[in-house]
């Protein structure tokens, strides 16, 4: 068996880099290959991931940092076509928040994780498309990903997974929403202020914004904020943690095949926290197209 890892080395405080000595003994000790690369900027993994997939050389392609690290291998890993669909695809968590490894039940300890890719059971995970860039979470159009564009990654660096709420916290008051034309699977129109359209249940934090999501169902969900105020908004997003936005006047909620988001105003548009542009923006569930191991 030969694994690649991909690693981020400014994850988890620099960890990726403490944590290789004891992952290359693991793996030669359970008579794994293993290769590593430290990724040296943005999008590094995609294309590493992408070469190594088209290469058949790998059995396995492992992310080890946080879920931006995740969503660049993957990325990599299905632009290599049908050579990339043959390789599978582990988690090794650092980082921030990594919002996957908690959804699939992926330990955080780094061994155990390691043992996972080992002896996992593999599943064929589903991914969304956003305007041609796959997402393994979630896409978000409006509020959050205009936080998103915000974020400092020196803020990020020093104070950890706090920047997220920070973030938002202090851009509340400040954003206003824009009307969002909305179309799902071609058939139903409806509009909204803000839309996030979930491949899993944890969007991070402890919020559940889309909780009927799988990440093996086929489908994506869109969750459709309809609210302009901060009173609706703040109730919508306490909601979100005890599922209980799901009963509000103010939310709609689909299963989709595809999303198509337009709007009148410029809005920006994330992936997996990541803003890729703006408005006009189409979601596509693409189902099964990843082999992942899990517990």
């Amino acid at each position: 068996m030969k694994i690649l890892i991909i690693a981020n080395p400014k994850s988890g405080k620099g960890a990726a880099k403490k944590v290789m000595p004891r992952l290359k003994n693991f793996f030669e000790k359970n008579y794994a290959e293993l290769d590593v690369y430290l990724t040296k900027k943005q999008n590094d993994a995609t294309a590493k991931a992408k070469g190594a997939a088209r290469s058949g050389r790998y059995d396995i392609i492992a992310a080890c940092g946080g879920d931006g690290t995740v969503n660049e291998v993957l990325n990599g890993m299905v632009m290599a076509g049908k050579k990339g669909k043959k390789v599978r695809f582990g988690v090794i968590p650092l980082g921030t928040e990594n919002v996957l490894a908690q959804e699939t039940g992926i330990p955080f300890d780094t061994l155990s994780a390691a043992r996972v890719i080992l002896e996992g059971k593999t599943i064929n995970i589903d991914l969304g498309n956003a305007n041609g860039r796959y997402f393994v979470l979630m896409a978000g159009i409006g509020f959050d990903a205009h936080v998103a564009s915000k974020l400092k990654p020196f803020v990020k660096k020093i104070i950890g997974r706090a920047v997220y709420p920070i973030t938002a916290w202090n851009e509340l008051l400040k954003y206003k929403h824009s009307e969002l034309d909305i179309t799902i699977d071609r058939k139903i129109k409806t509009k909204g202020t803000y839309i996030v359209v979930g491949n899993i249940k944890n969007y991070g934090a402890g919020l559940k914004i889309t909780p009927k999501a799988s990440i093996s169902d086929g489908f994506v969900d869109a969750c459709i904020f309809k609210g302009k105020d901060v009173f609706s908004f703040l109730e919508f997003i306490g909601g979100t943690f005890t599922k209980k936005h799901m009963d509000l006047s103010t939310i709609e909620y689909h299963k989709a095949k595809e999303v198509v988001v337009r709007s009148k105003d410029k809005v920006l548009c994330h992936v997996d926290c990541e803003v890729i542009g703006t408005t006009p923006v189409r979601i596509k569930a693409c189902p099964g197209i990843v082999k992942m191991i899990v517990p």
